[in-house]
């Protein structure tokens, strides 16, 4: 992958509506197949809903639950579509990724009366790391935490970056236009 492309992918993807930001990804990854891990993971887009083959419950997909064209439910653990050689958690932060997911439901009932939440932990040497996806409406939450486990002291570290969008939809006219944006 050339730096300079990969530069002039981003530049381009910032000129560009950013109601369109999903769709122009989608083209610029087509037109250039080798930056498309990289793009991927660099461009924020808002949250997609998907709804789970076997439990029939809907999930958040980001970054963070894809694997190629791929996204792992949390509430079945499998790739939609499936995947050969995929990643899964480990039992014990599968655990835990369940554990979580099922208290954010409780929060996001209680805080948002609604929505769609998801949570997914993953490996990493020294710990986990996990994000928080929440979506209401028009607007969508990611929180990403890296967990340092201290296995001998009983004890964790770890610091969450947050990232907030907010969509609306306008009417303009007899057309409607949608804005989809970080809120930083």
């Amino acid at each position: 992958m050339s730096s300079d492309q990969f530069d002039s992918a981003l530049d381009l993807l910032r000129r560009l509506p950013p109601h369109s930001t999903s769709a122009n990804l989608t083209r610029i990854c087509a037109l250039t197949p080798s930056l498309t891990e990289e793009l991927l993971s660099s461009v924020d887009q808002p949250l997609q809903t998907r709804q789970c083959r076997k439990t029939k419950k809907d999930y958040l997909v980001c970054d963070y639950n894809r694997d190629g064209d791929s996204y792992r439910s949390p509430w079945s653990n499998e790739f939609e579509p499936e995947v050969e050689d995929a990643e899964f958690p480990s039992e014990r932060v599968r655990a835990m990724e369940v554990r979580m997911g099922e208290a954010v439901e409780v929060y996001r009932e209680l805080y948002y009366e609604g929505g769609v939440s998801s949570v997914y932990f993953w490996d990493l040497d020294d710990g986990f790391a996990g994000v928080v996806l929440l979506k209401k409406s028009m607007f969508s939450f990611i929180h990403v935490a890296p967990i340092e486990a201290k296995e001998r002291l009983r004890k964790a570290a770890a610091r969450a970056d947050g990232t907030r969008y907010m969509s609306s939809r306008l009417s303009i006219g007899r057309g409607r236009h949608t804005t989809s944006s970080p809120v930083r």
